[in-house]
């Protein structure tokens, strides 16, 4: 590939870090702030569920939560910083592709109705732009994920435990319930409190 071909290659991909990095910091920045979701119209609030669309329902539930907004909202923001900078720009781009997949999903599920294809559409082009800042970086990727699954099992054990795993594995929903019971209490305590 000639060096002009790569100059333009790399500024694309500038280009589409820095288009992603706006728009997840202005999604971000909206849910911090409340603007996003939630419905402000009486009208619709007063309705039966059955006769609400669902947009407004979508939009109302997540509204009332203010922890899932703090959480999508502070995972847009840092993505977006983190695709900013060059020596994160890969760590960016593998935060912000579930995001993204989650908001497209959102979207086809959810707005259409109300809006058609724009926002579906909109999404779509943004994860494409993710997955093309990945692809530029395949090399490294594609590094990375040998060295995660290159591990190899080699624990040999009697036949006798592998058949009690799945035993096991059922026991231990209660042994972490009770061993995260105070977190649950915790938790309990702050959602009837604070409201979130």
């Amino acid at each position: 590939m000639s060096i002009r071909k790569e100059q333009a290659y790399a500024y694309l991909i500038l280009c589409l870090r820095w288009y992603l990095a706006i728009y997840m910091t202005d999604y971000g920045i909206s849910k911090l702030t409340g603007e996003q979701f939630g419905i402000w119209d009486t009208a619709i609030l007063s309705k039966p569920l059955k006769d609400v669309d669902t947009f407004h329902l979508a939009w109302h539930l997540f509204g009332r939560s203010h922890l899932f907004n703090w959480v999508v909202g502070l995972t847009q923001i840092g993505g977006a910083i983190l695709i900013i900078i060059p020596r994160t720009r890969l760590i960016g781009a593998l935060v912000l592709l579930p995001v993204l997949a989650h908001i497209f999903l959102i979207d086809v599920c959810f707005t259409m109705g109300m809006f058609g294809m724009a926002l579906p559409v909109r999404l779509a082009g943004m994860l494409g732009c993710d997955l093309a800042i990945l692809w530029y970086d395949r090399e490294v990727v594609t590094r990375a994920w040998r060295a995660l699954v290159s591990g190899r099992f080699t624990m040999r054990y009697r036949w006798w435990l592998y058949a009690l795993v799945p035993v096991i594995g059922f026991l231990m929903d209660f042994i972490l319930g009770i061993l995260f019971w105070p977190v649950k209490l915790l938790l309990t305590w702050l959602f009837i409190w604070y409201k979130w």
